[in-house]
C-alpha cells in the first residue's frame, strides 16, 4: 500500500501495509486519508496541480504516483476496499463508516472522468446492500451482519455526491438522471420523514448545476437550443420550488442561496439568446433586492456571458459596470470586506465583456477589446493578482480583430491590433498560444487582408509559429488553406489532404500537431 504522510510528516494509520494490524485499536477508518483524496483529486481535475499539505490535510501528494484526478479516486477506493474486506473477514476490528464512504463517492464525484458516475452508483448499491446485511453467511464472512453495518445506509450527502458525479458527465441523459435521484429523495424523504435523506438547497443546486452543465448548443440546431431553454427553464422552476418551501416552512435547509441563484443564471446564460440573457439578468437583480441574498462575481459573470452570446455587448458592458460601482461602493461603506471582495470582477469577467464585443457588430470592438486588455494589464501591474489576462483573453481581443468589418483604415487597425496582442502574449509569463490562437490570427490574415503576396506571406509566417509550437489540428489547415493561394498552401502542407482535397487530420504530422487539443 502507499505511503501516506500527515502535516507533522508521521506517517498516518493507513502507511502500514495492513493498516488493521497497525491499528487493531480502532473501530472506525480514520476518515482523513480519504478526505485527503477526495481534495487532491479536486484539485487535479480543476487542474490546480496535486494541491499541498494545507489543502490535502497534510497528504503529501508530492511524495506519490499519482497524476490524475482518476488515480487519486482509485487510490481512495482502494483504501476504502481494503479495509471493508478486512473486517468482513475477520481481519481487522476496523469498519469503514458512513463518512468513510461519502469521502471515497465525494472523490469519485469531484474527478471529472467518464468512470465517475457508474463507481458512484456501485458504492451507493454496496452501502445499501452492506446496510441489509446482504453479506452475513457468505462464505469468509465473519462481520457482515445488519447489525455491524446499518449505519452506513446512504445519507443525503451520498446521494449529493451521486447529483454532483452526473452534473460532469458527458453521458446523454445525465441531467435527467439527477432529477430522477432528486425526485426519489422527495418522495422517500415525504413518504418516511427520514431526515437522513431529506433533500436541502444543497441537493437542488447540485441538479440546477447538473442542468447547466448539460446544456450544450450546436449552431443552427434550433431542438438543440429548445432543449438548452428547456432545462434553464427547469432550473428556474426548481429554484421557485424552493423559495415557495422556504416561505411556507421557514426551514433555512430549503431557503435558495447565493448558489441557487448563479448556477440558475449560468443555466440561462449556456442557452445563447437575448430571452435567455433578459432572464438570467432578471435573476440578478431579484438577487440584488433580496436581503441576505447577494450576488458574487461568478453570477455577475454569468450574467455577463449571457449577453456576450446574445450577443450584446452594450448590456455586458453596463453589468460590468454597475458591478465595479457596487464593488466600489463596498469598499467605501466600510462593511464587511469578504462580501466585497466576493464582488470584486476579475480576468474571467472582463473576457466575457470582450466576447461580447468580439460577437457583435460594433466596428470598433477591436479597439474596445484592446482598451478593456490594456486596463486588466494595468490593474494586474497594480497588484491586482485576479485580473491577469489568461490565454481566453488575448484569444478573444485575437477574434475581436477577426471579426471586424467596416472600412478598410478599420480593418488594417484590427490587424495591427491582433498582431500587437499576439506579440504581447508571448511576453507575458504562464500565458501561451493554443489552436484557438493560430485559428483566429489565420481568420485575421483571411478576413483582414486582400489577396496579395503579402497576404500569403503573413499567413505562412503564421502557419509557420504554429507547426513550430506543434498546435496545427484540422481547424488551422483549413484556415490556413483559406488564407492563403493554393500553392502556397500546398508547398507547406500538402501532404495533410486526401484524394479530393479535404484536410485530413489523420494525415497531419505528428510532430505539427503533438501538442494541439
Amino acid at each position: 500500500m502507499h505511503r501516506l504522510v500527515t502535516r507533522s510528516g508521521v506517517p498516518s494509520p493507513l502507511s502500514h501495509p495492513n493498516p488493521a494490524v497497525s491499528s487493531s485499536s480502532r473501530s472506525f477508518l480514520p476518515v482523513s486519508p480519504l478526505q485527503a483524496w477526495s481534495k487532491a483529486c479536486a484539485a487535479l481535475a480543476e487542474g490546480r496541480g496535486r494541491g499541498t499539505l494545507e489543502t490535502t490535510i497534510g497528504t503529501n501528494m508530492m511524495e506519490l504516483n499519482v497524476y490524475t484526478a482518476q488515480d487519486a479516486a482509485s487510490r481512495a477506493l482502494s483504501i476504502l476496499s481494503e479495509v471493508e474486506n478486512n473486517y468482513l473477514t475477520g481481519k481487522s476490528d476496523i469498519r469503514p463508516d458512513l463518512d468513510a464512504y461519502n469521502a471515497v463517492m465525494d472523490a469519485w464525484a469531484k474527478s471529472r472522468v467518464k468512470e465517475a458516475t457508474d463507481n458512484v452508483e456501485q458504492l451507493l448499491k454496496r452501502m445499501v446492500h452492506l446496510s441489509k446485511g446482504g453479506e452475513e453467511g457468505k462464505d469468509e464472512t465473519v462481520n457482515g451482519s445488519r447489525e455491524q453495518w446499518e449505519t452506513i445506509s446512504p445519507n443525503i450527502t451520498s446521494f449529493n455526491s451521486a447529483i454532483e458525479a452526473w452534473s460532469y458527465s458527458a453521458k446523454t441523459g445525465a441531467s435527467e438522471k439527477a432529477i430522477d435521484i432528486l425526485d426519489m429523495l422527495e418522495r422517500e424523504y415525504s413518504a418516511t420523514g427520514n431526515e437522513k435523506i431529506k433533500p436541502t438547497i444543497r441537493t437542488v443546486n447540485q441538479v440546477i448545476n447538473a442542468l447547466a452543465k448539460n446544456i450544450a448548443i450546436e449552431q443552427g440546431n434550433s431542438n438543440r437550443r429548445d432543449d438548452a431553454w428547456a432545462a434553464a427553464e427547469k432550473s428556474r422552476e426548481l429554484l421557485e420550488k424552493m423559495k415557495t418551501r422556504y416561505d411556507e416552512t421557514g426551514d433555512s435547509d430549503y431557503k435558495p442561496d447565493p448558489v441557487t441563484y448563479t448556477t440558475c443564471v449560468d443555466a440561462y446564460a449556456r442557452v445563447g439568446h437575448r430571452k435567455a440573457a433578459e432572464a438570467a439578468e432578471k435573476l440578478l437583480e431579484e438577487m440584488i433586492n433580496t436581503e441576505g441574498i447577494f450576488p458574487n462575481y461568478r453570477t455577475f459573470t454569468a450574467a455577463i456571458t449571457a449577453w456576450s452570446k446574445a450577443p450584446d455587448p452594450y448590456r455586458a458592458e453596463k453589468l460590468l459596470t454597475r458591478m465595479e460601482s457596487m464593488y466600489e461602493n463596498e469598499l467605501a461603506s466600510g462593511r464587511k470586506t469578504r462580501r466585497a471582495n466576493s464582488l470584486k470582477p476579475n480576468s474571467r469577467t472582463y473576457t466575457a465583456v470582450v466576447t461580447a464585443l468580439s460577437r457583435s457588430r460594433d466596428a470598433q470592438k477591436a479597439q474596445k477589446s484592446l482598451k478593456l486588455l490594456k486596463k486588466m494589464l494595468d490593474m494586474h501591474r497594480g497588484g491586482n493578482e485576479g485580473m491577469k489576462p489568461s490565454q481566453f483573453t488575448y484569444n478573444a481581443v485575437i477574434e475581436a480583430c477577426a471579426r471586424t468589418k467596416g472600412t478598410g483604415d478599420q480593418q488594417v487597425k484590427a490587424l495591427k491590433i491582433a498582431f500587437a496582442v499576439r506579440k504581447a502574449m508571448s511576453a507575458a509569463e504562464g500565458v501561451d498560444p493554443n489552436c484557438i490562437t493560430y485559428i483566429s490570427l489565420l481568420k485575421c490574415v483571411q478576413n483582414l487582408m486582400p489577396r496579395s503576396e503579402e497576404r500569403n506571406s503573413v499567413a505562412k509566417a503564421v502557419f509557420l509559429d504554429g507547426r513550430q509550437a506543434s498546435l496545427v489540428n484540422s481547424r488551422v489547415l483549413r484556415e490556413f488553406q483559406m488564407a492563403s493561394d493554393r500553392h502556397v498552401f500546398d508547398e507547406l502542407a500538402a501532404e495533410c489532404l486526401d484524394k479530393q482535397g479535404n484536410v485530413n487530420a489523420d494525415q497531419i504530422p505528428s510532430e505539427w500537431s503533438k501538442k494541439a487539443q
